[in-house]
């Protein structure tokens, strides 16, 4: 069974000011079997946001993505 849910744009908030010359940033995806439909959406998404990101932000930026599933596939 899947909830559907709408997601909505929310105004972007005041970064809080910062002396750091470096902007790190990590994403977490859920890679387990049932979100199979829904990666190519998220990696899309990511990108938009780094797209963002680079565009806006006068730091430099450090980028991570952190892949995570239920269990290591299994043999056959």
């Amino acid at each position: 069974m899947y909830l559907a849910v709408q997601i909505e744009k929310v105004p972007r908030p005041e970064l809080v000011k910062h002396d750091s010359a470096i902007l790190d940033l990590v994403f977490a995806m859920d890679c387990t079997g049932s979100m199979g439909p829904y990666i190519e959406s998220a990696k899309d998404n990511i990108h938009g946001t780094i797209e963002q990101i680079i565009a806006n932000e006068t730091s430099d930026i450090r980028l991570a993505l952190v892949e995570y599933r239920d269990h290591p596939p299994q043999v056959s």
